[in-house]
């Protein structure tokens, strides 16, 4: 009886924050369907129940994934499944406010939870069969984030990686300008290219990031480099407020670090996606009243914008992700699919228009533009992203496809690279699947050329730094020959 007592509250403590992030979430969902309690009695029947239907296999899915490993891409996958395509659309279902205006009928309310939910069916399909045949974890949790997350320095390459980050944070402040790092809202130089004003952004906060992140990896492993590292972490974080960047921005960068800094958030099961539902909840809608202010801004005038973006709920644009969805199979009955022109020009994002005159327009801003909207900075999850470009095929090809590099950068992650010298490609990475996680948010919910920007010009970044590292590193025997007396001074 004691044993069988003992068992349990191992069990518990072991699953504490996987029981407390399904809690939210369910919270969530009472409190939505307890605000529209009145109007359920005349809803549609398989319209609620379909988007039930969609939560409970997120909210089980979720659960079996967070059971695999402490966190993945897939548990931020299922945590925006339950939010963006059920918990989000009940809300605004029930209360009959949709972003944007849109006024969906219940077979079109039927025909976008289909798809959803044979999405969330092949997502979880082929994850399943994946981790059947090899799991993403299969060594014990706490020696897999001892030996197989550390990235090891030396003093040739932690310098060489100090200076390129000084580079890149000289680069930033030049082009931001030094009195502009405060507020989303404040002034920038513009470029004519996309691709100048990719690399000039996105590129040098990237190198910033990167180099954080393996310099902090370092010294939680070594306590070496303090001060160069003291110096990177200070690049990145005033190059990177979190007043002044986009919300996944922040959630990338700043939950990729406390990740690398945290031995508790590698190594306990649900603690990361728990923070991560927790700033869906918190700090979502405070960091979006950022948009909207700026540094001439009153305390009041701020405080204000909070309140409001905090009150709004689900009806915001934030959420729109499924009503873009419903916009896009009007898209499509109206004008047909675009046979992957979308998707060819995601994946030449870097490609400037003054070269590719005919190159497409982000799918978001397709749709909006062609029904004549005056905004058309819209986002386009995943889904609709597969509808546009190939019909429902093209949705279900997508899953697939998304399924496969989840469970590939997933096992990366959570496996160990035993040679002594690892590949740079194994080192990036390392160093990038930690800023990822968040990213992965903002690209479901995209739309995909945008989120290839960020996505692609943090991949370049972290794997430049990966391949300095490895280019400058010391060989095994010149380490030996060179001690380590003198390395934790540096």
């Amino acid at each position: 009886m004691h044993e069988r007592l003992a068992e349990s509250a191992g069990r518990l403590k072991n699953n504490i924050f996987c029981y407390v992030t399904v809690a939210c979430l369910l919270v969530m969902l009472y409190v939505v369907l307890l605000q529209g309690g009145g109007a359920i009695a005349g809803c549609n029947v398989a319209v609620i129940g379909l988007m039930l239907l969609n939560f409970i296999i997120a909210i089980t899915c979720l659960w079996r994934e967070m059971q695999q490993a402490p966190f993945s891409l897939a548990q931020v996958h299922w945590v925006f499944y339950a939010t963006f395509f059920s918990i989000a659309p009940a809300s605004q279902y029930l209360t009959n406010i949709w972003p944007w205006g849109i006024a969906p009928t219940d077979s079109e309310l039927i025909i976008a939870n289909i798809i959803v939910l044979i999405w969330g069916i092949i997502f979880q399909a082929l994850r399943h069969a994946l981790n059947c045949k090899r799991p993403i974890c299969e060594h014990n949790i706490g020696e897999e984030v001892e030996n197989g997350t550390c990235i090891k320095l030396d003093d040739r390459n932690s310098s060489a990686v100090t200076f390129v980050a000084l580079i890149a944070f000289v680069t930033t402040v030049c082009v931001t300008g030094i009195g502009n790092l405060v507020f989303r809202t404040e002034a920038a130089i513009q470029f004519e290219s996309t691709a100048v004003g990719l690399f000039m952004s996105v590129f040098p906060r990237g190198i910033m990031v990167a180099a954080a992140i393996g310099m902090l990896a370092n010294f939680i492993q070594s306590r070496n480099y303090p001060i160069k590292t003291l110096f990177v972490v200070s690049f990145t974080i005033i190059t990177c407020l979190p007043t002044a960047l986009a919300r996944f921005n922040v959630a990338a960068i700043y939950l990729g670090i406390l990740i690398v800094i945290s031995n508790k958030l590698r190594t306990t099961k649900g603690l990361y996606i728990f923070l991560l539902t927790g700033g869906l909840i918190v700090a979502y809608p405070i960091l979006d009243a950022f948009k909207y202010v700026n540094s001439s801004d009153s305390v009041e005038t701020i405080l204000g914008a909070i309140a409001k973006c905090v009150s709004a709920g689900y009806s915001t644009p934030n959420y729109d992700a499924y009503s873009i969805l419903i916009w896009g199979l009007r898209y499509i009955e109206d004008f047909g699919i675009t046979y992957g022109a979308q998707l060819l020009g995601a994946l030449l994002f870097f490609i400037p228009r003054s070269i590719w005159n005919g190159k497409p327009i982000p799918t978001g801003q397709l749709i909006f533009e062609t029904y004549q909207y005056p905004f058309t900075d819209i986002s386009c999850p995943l889904p609709c992203e597969g509808l546009m470009n190939f019909g429902l095929l093209g949705s279900a090809v997508f899953a697939l496809i998304y399924a496969l590099l989840t469970y590939y950068l997933d096992r990366k992650n959570w496996s160990n690279d035993s040679r002594s010298k690892p590949s740079a490609w194994s080192i990036c990475i390392k160093m990038y699947y930690p800023v990822l996680l968040s990213l992965s948010f903002y690209m479901l919910r995209g739309a995909l050329m945008n989120t290839m920007t960020f996505v692609g010009g943090y991949l370049a970044a972290f794997m430049a730094i990966a391949l300095l590292i490895s280019a400058t590193s010391r060989k095994p025997e010149e380490v030996d020959e060179l001690g380590h007396e003198d390395v934790k001074s540096n």
